[in-house]
C-alpha cells in the first residue's frame, strides 16, 4: 500500500510541475510575412435563377481586423468575364446597389447549357488575374417526397420531423447533390436546418443543406432521409434537389466544419474550400428540380 501511495505522490508532483510550467507560459514573438492581397471572387450559378452575380473581394491578413461595412474589401474596378466552351459569353458590369457584378440571364441555363463548360475570369488593377472552370450539371428530378411529423429522435431525445426525397442517380459518373427545404407559412417562409438523423453514410450535413455523394449507390434509385425540427404554422414545404459540382460539395462541407469549430472550446483552424486558380474564392454551378408538399 505504501508503495502505491509513493507512486501516486510522485505522479501528482510530476503533473503539478507540468501544470505550473504550462500556466507560467512563454511568449514568443513571431514576425509574420507581409500579406499580399489576392482576388477572392464568389459566384454560385443556379440554372433556375434569372441572374448571375459575382462578388469580388480581396483577401485579408491573418491578424487583420475586418470591418464588414468598409468598402476596402470589395473590388469595384474588376473585369469579370464568363466564357462558355472556350468563347467569351458575357462580361458582367458592376452594380453598386448590390456591391457585385451582375447580368440578367432570361432563363438561359434552364433552357440550355447543361453539360457545357464555363470559365469565370476575374482581373483587376494591381492584382494577379484569377479563374475557375465548372461544367453545368444535368438536373435530376424528384420522383417522390414525403413528410412525417415527430417520427425521428435526435441525439438529445428531441422529436424531429422526417422528410424523405427519392430520385434516380445518373449512372457511370460521380455525382453530388444538395437538398434544401423551405417551409412556407401565412406570414412568410423559412429555410429549415436539415440533419442526417439516421446516420446514413451517403449523407453529410452541410451548411443549411443535406449533401449527398453517389459513391455507394451510383446509378440506382436513392432516398434521402432528413430530419428537421418542427416549424409550427407550416402550410407547405418547398423541396429543392440540386445537382451540384464537386467543388460546391466540398465548399459546403468546409462551411459546416467551420461552423462546428466555432462551438468548440479549442477550435482548430478551418480551411474553406476554394477552386479559383491564382487566388481564393469559389466558382460553382448547380441544376435544380423542385417538389412541393402541401401539409
Amino acid at each position: 500500500m505504501k508503495r502505491y501511495l509513493l507512486v501516486l505522490l510522485i505522479a501528482f508532483s510530476i503533473v503539478g510541475m507540468g501544470c505550473e510550467e504550462m500556466f507560467q507560459g512563454q511568449v514568443l514573438e513571431i514576425d509574420l510575412p507581409e500579406h499580399e492581397p489576392i482576388l477572392t471572387p464568389y459566384c454560385f450559378i443556379n440554372d433556375i435563377d434569372s441572374t448571375v452575380s459575382v462578388v469580388v473581394q480581396r483577401s485579408q491578413a491573418a491578424l487583420e481586423a475586418r470591418d464588414w461595412s468598409s468598402p476596402l474589401y470589395t473590388i469595384t474596378d474588376a473585369t469579370v468575364e464568363l466564357y462558355k466552351n472556350g468563347t467569351l459569353w458575357n462580361t458582367l458590369p458592376y452594380d453598386e446597389t448590390i456591391a457585385s457584378y451582375q447580368i440578367q440571364m432570361n432563363e438561359a441555363f434552364s433552357v440550355e447549357g447543361h453539360g457545357d463548360s464555363y470559365e469565370l475570369k476575374v482581373s483587376a488593377p494591381t492584382f494577379e488575374s484569377v479563374s475557375g472552370v465548372q461544367v453545368m450539371p444535368n438536373p435530376v428530378q424528384i420522383t417522390n417526397a414525403t413528410y412525417a411529423a415527430n417520427s425521428l429522435i435526435d441525439e438529445f431525445g428531441e422529436q424531429l420531423d422526417k422528410i424523405t426525397v427519392t430520385f434516380t442517380d445518373a449512372p457511370d459518373e460521380g455525382n453530388y447533390y444538395a437538398l434544401s427545404v423551405v417551409a412556407e407559412e401565412d406570414w412568410g417562409s423559412n429555410e429549415l436546418w436539415l440533419m442526417n438523423s439516421l446516420s446514413d453514410p451517403n449523407l453529410t450535413e452541410g451548411y443549411r443543406v443535406i449533401l449527398v455523394s453517389d459513391e455507394l449507390f451510383n446509378g440506382n434509385e436513392f432516398t434521402i432521409n432528413a430530419g428537421s425540427y418542427r416549424n409550427w404554422g407550416t402550410t407547405k414545404l418547398k423541396l429543392t434537389l440540386s445537382s451540384i459540382t464537386k467543388d460546391e460539395y466540398f465548399y459546403r462541407k468546409s462551411l459546416q466544419t467551420y461552423d462546428d469549430a466555432q462551438e468548440s472550446l479549442f477550435p482548430e483552424p478551418t480551411l474553406i474550400h476554394t477552386n479559383m486558380s491564382g487566388g481564393l474564392g469559389v466558382f460553382s454551378m448547380m441544376a435544380s428540380s423542385e417538389f412541393e408538399i402541401i401539409l
